[in-house]
């Protein structure tokens, strides 16, 4: 039963994140994007929820290697918008508690892994949230193995196609 709510509480926190951030600008940027910085109370709010929501998370017991893993890619993104809220607080200030996420290349493909099964598009995004080459390889090898569990996203067709046709894709186009 607790293993159950955990899993259901952090798919829930997880699906904030199988969206594009807020923080990049998209083609109708002043509609539906918003920079931080526009209210420094917010953010403030914001950083505080953050922080009590990460140790809410560490304090959590671990029950199994599912919860486990899907408890590491929650941390690793809380982390992550952790550090570009203190930055747009205080950009000069080096707060040895909060620090962009570095992973080794290795560690990134049970992250993906883990990102896919709960959600193909949170899989996706990651990409716009991080920069990492063996990470973008593994999402483009799981989107070409499951295209259609992420039909309905541009930046999956992007990332599946490159900047040019792959000599992988060519073989699936008639000429």
């Amino acid at each position: 039963m607790q293993a159950a709510l955990q899993l259901a509480t952090y798919n829930f926190a997880l699906s904030w994140y199988a969206h594009s951030p807020m923080y990049i600008p998209s083609d109708a940027f002043l509609i539906t994007s918003v920079t931080f910085g526009n209210n420094r109370i917010q953010l403030i709010t914001d950083a505080h929820l953050l922080a009590s929501l990460a140790a809410g998370i560490d304090r959590d017991p671990e029950i199994g290697q599912d919860i486990r893993d899907i408890k590491r890619l929650l941390q690793i993104l809380l982390k992550d918008e952790t550090f570009r809220v203190h930055t747009w607080l205080s950009p000069l200030a080096a707060d040895p508690h909060v620090g962009p996420v570095f992973l080794e290349e290795t560690s990134w493909l049970t992250a993906v892994r883990v990102a896919w099964n709960v959600d193909p598009y949170l899989a996706v995004h990651l990409s716009e949230r991080f920069v990492s080459v063996a990470m973008m390889r593994e999402i483009r090898k799981l989107i070409m193995a499951n295209p259609e569990d992420v039909i309905e996203s541009p930046l999956a067709a992007e990332i599946m196609l490159g900047d040019s046709l792959a000599t992988d894709l060519a073989f699936q186009l008639r000429v």
